[in-house]
C-alpha cells in the first residue's frame, strides 16, 4: 500500500507530501491538483511538461507500508512495485458493444465492461448480479447477449417481467456505474492501487453511500481476493458525507499558485467542536472553507 507520496517541482506542486491510507479522497475545486496526484502515482517517467513552470527538476517518490520508496525522474523508471489503475468512467465506453476477447479487467473509461463481465465464472456472474439487485431492484438478471461481427453486449432483465431485457441505452447511468464499481472485487486480476475520477457523477446518493462502503469493504480487505487501495478525486460535498474525515485531503493554491495538501485535524478539540457545529456532515464543514479547498478559500 502507499502510505505517503512526496512531490517536488511536479506540474502546480512545488513541494508537497500526501498522506494515504487504504481509502483516500482528494477534494478540491477544479484545477487544484486532484488528477496530478492520481497522475503521480503512476508508474511512469516524468517528461518536460512535468516540470513546476517549465524549470527545474521535478520528482516524484512513493512510500509504501512496505518500507521500499521508488522514486521516479526524467529518466525510465525501474520495475514498479505496485500494479497501478486509473479510471475515469465513461458512460458512452460503459455502454458501447464489445468485440469479443478475454479482459481480467476493467479499462480505463470501463470500455471493456461486456468482456469483463463474460470472463467471469458463471458462479461469480452469479454473485455480482446478486448485489447488483439489492441496489438496483428493478433489475432480475444481467447477461452478455452476441451480436453482429462477434460482438457482444450486456442487457438487465425485467425485475417484474422475465421475458423483458433491456439494451444498454436503456439502462441508467447511475445503473451502470454502480455496475462497474461491483465489477472491482470480482475481476481476475485486481490492482494493487485503483484512482477513480469523481466516483460520484451520475449516482444517486443512497448508492453513493453504497459504493463507498464498496471500496471501503474492499479496500480493507473484507472482499475480494485481496485487499485494493483506493484513491478519490472529487468536488462534491455529497461524497464527503459518506466518507470518514480521516480519510479525506483537503487541496487549495497558494497565494503564488503552488497546491497546498491539509488533512482535518482530528486529534484537536477543537476539531470535534467544530464538527459538532456543522451537525457532523463533513460536506458542510468543507463547503465553510475552513478546512481549505472550496475557491476563494
Amino acid at each position: 500500500m502507499i502510505w505517503k507520496l512526496v512531490l517536488e517541482n511536479y506540474r502546480c506542486f512545488r513541494q508537497a507530501q500526501v498522506r494515504f491510507g487504504p481509502l483516500t479522497a482528494l477534494v478540491g475545486p477544479n484545477a487544484s491538483g486532484k488528477t496530478t496526484i492520481l497522475r503521480a502515482l503512476e508508474p511512469r517517467r516524468l517528461v518536460p511538461e512535468d516540470v513546476w513552470r517549465r524549470r527545474g527538476s521535478p520528482t516524484v517518490e512513493c512510500y509504501l507500508s512496505t518500507g521500499q520508496n521508488w522514486i521516479r525522474t526524467a529518466r525510465p523508471p525501474g520495475s514498479p512495485p505496485y500494479d497501478y489503475r486509473f479510471l475515469r468512467l465513461n458512460l458512452d465506453a460503459l455502454r458501447k458493444p464489445n468485440d469479443v476477447e478475454e479482459a481480467t479487467s476493467l479499462g480505463e473509461v470501463g470500455q471493456n465492461l461486456t468482456n469483463v463481465f463474460a470472463g467471469l465464472p458463471r458462479s461469480r456472474q452469479q454473485e455480482l448480479v446478486t448485489q447488483f439487485r439489492g441496489l438496483v431492484p428493478v433489475f432480475a438478471d444481467i447477461h452478455a447477449k452476441p451480436g453482429a461481427k462477434g460482438t457482444h453486449r450486456l442487457v438487465f432483465q425485467d425485475a417484474w417481467a422475465e421475458e423483458v431485457w433491456y439494451e444498454p441505452h436503456d439502462v441508467s447511468d447511475g445503473s451502470l456505474l454502480v455496475l462497474a464499481f461491483l465489477l472491482l472485487q470480482h475481476e481476475k486480476r485486481p490492482a494493487d492501487v485503483v484512482a477513480i475520477e469523481e466516483p460520484e457523477r451520475g449516482i444517486h446518493p443512497y448508492l453513493l453511500e453504497k459504493v463507498v462502503g464498496l471500496l471501503r469493504a474492499i479496500s480493507r480487505g473484507e472482499i475480494g481476493p485481496k485487499a485494493t487501495q483506493f484513491v478519490l478525486a472529487s468536488h462534491s460535498p455529497q461524497l464527503l458525507e459518506y466518507m470518514e474525515p480521516g480519510e479525506v485531503r483537503f487541496l487549495s493554491r497558494d497565494a503564488d499558485g503552488a497546491v497546498t495538501v491539509r488533512e482535518a485535524p482530528t486529534s484537536s478539540p477543537e476539531w470535534e467542536r467544530a464538527f459538532e457545529e456543522y451537525a457532523h456532515s463533513l460536506g458542510e464543514a468543507w463547503l465553510s472553507g475552513g478546512l481549505g479547498g472550496v475557491p476563494g478559500s
